[in-house]
This record gives structure tokens, C-alpha cells and sequence, in this order.
């Protein structure tokens, strides 16, 4: 999967991820990810803020979110939120990161 990310005010940032493994964009292995990627899945591409704050460590697992207390105001002042904005998302055919 190739990705760029461009924002006025910021440089561009362009990414390649092989979802086939577990490998991140910066050509680290991620142990808590499974070897084999999402070869094994159906899924589909889903345009989002996910917040992933590690929260909890185990053995065998991270715990990706933030639990946050629900109130908009404590949850901000204590980083547990995201936010994103898209003005536009084109899907084309998948080309390489130049």
C-alpha cells in the first residue's frame, strides 16, 4: 500500500507498507503483529483517525486505546483523543512511493 499524506503548511510525507507482513514503513519488524500481515484477511480500506495510544502492555498483545474519561474537555487536556480532518481522498490504482 503506498501513501501520501500532504496538509498546506507541512512537507509531504509518502509511505509504502507491505501489508503482507510485519514489517513497518520504516523497514522494522513489528513482534506483536502477526508475520503473515492481513494475507489470511477480507477486509476493506476504511479513511479514519484511529487513536492508538498504548495504553496497557502484555505479552502477547498491546491494548491500542486511549480510555479517556468522556468528558471532551479532561480527555483533551490529557492527550486522550484524536481528531482529522480530509478535504480530499483519491484511490487509484497502486503506484510506488517516487
Amino acid at each position: 500500500m503506498y501513501l501520501t499524506f500532504q496538509s498546506e503548511g507541512h512537507p509531504e510525507v509518502k509511505y509504502s507498507v507491505d501489508i503482507s507482513n510485519n514489517i513497518d514503513p520504516f523497514g522494522k519488524v513489528d513482534a506483536l503483529d502477526n508475520p503473515r500481515g492481513y494475507t489470511g484477511d477480507w477486509f476493506y480500506f476504511k479513511a479514519g483517525a484511529y487513536n492508538e495510544c498504548n495504553a496497557k502492555d502484555g505479552k502477547h498483545f498491546v491494548y491500542t486505546a486511549c480510555l479517556g474519561t468522556g468528558d471532551w474537555a479532561i480527555d483533551k487536556v490529557n492527550g486522550d483523543f484524536t481528531s482529522v480532518t480530509f478535504s480530499k481522498l483519491a484511490l487509484s490504482k497502486s503506484t510506488p512511493v517516487k
